[in-house]
């Protein structure tokens, strides 16, 4: 079952998602006992992006509406704005984390993938467009390069070409994972 584009539905399974980035961010970091504020800010950054999410209009406007503007930029753009923020961590020498780098790039490059093509490309029955699908990647390609040039800037951090494989392949995953979990508005008869 498909979750339509617009719906209640989408919009509590956007914010719940967003909520439970920020409790199982939470519960790593309070596992590495990294609990200051550079840190706890993420997930409460997630939380705030979840309220604002929630109160954004769904079902009541029309087609246009939906496909445009806020609802369809921000779930990307905040997540984009996360992943920056994590990238600006310094870790301590040996965390206490056991999952690998690549796991956390992973997630979060998948997500981005789906919330890029759905800014693109709200969800048609017909799937993505060559154009959408060109556009989403080049998106998800270029925010991954950015985000490892910026780490190579972070005291502590290095640039990898292992993890940009890995958000470069990640996000092609969500992007092409996109038209199969979701389907366009219903049209009104």
């Amino acid at each position: 079952m498909k979750i339509i584009y617009g719906s209640p539905r989408e919009k509590a399974f956007l914010c719940g998602a967003y909520l439970l980035a920020a409790a199982a961010t939470t519960g790593i970091l309070l596992r590495a006992q990294l609990i200051s504020l550079p840190y706890l800010a993420l997930p409460l950054y997630l939380v705030i992006c979840a309220v604002a999410l929630s109160l954004l209009p769904v079902g009541q406007f029309p087609t246009t509406f939906r496909r445009g503007g806020l609802y369809r930029t921000l779930p990307a753009v905040f997540l984009m704005g996360a992943i920056l923020h994590a990238s600006s961590f310094t870790f301590p020498a040996k965390p206490s984390v056991a999952l690998p780098d690549v796991f956390f790039h992973f997630v979060e490059f998948f997500a981005l993938g789906l919330l890029t093509a759905r800014m693109v490309a709200p969800a048609t029955e017909r799937g993505l467009t060559l154009r959408s699908f060109l556009l989403a990647l080049s998106i998800v390609l270029g925010f991954g390069l950015a985000d490892e040039i910026y780490q190579g800037f972070v005291p502590g951090r290095d640039p990898d070409g292992v993890d940009l494989l890995v958000d470069a392949s990640a996000g092609l995953l969500g992007i092409l994972v996109y038209p199969l979990l979701f389907t366009g508005p219903s049209e009104p008869s």
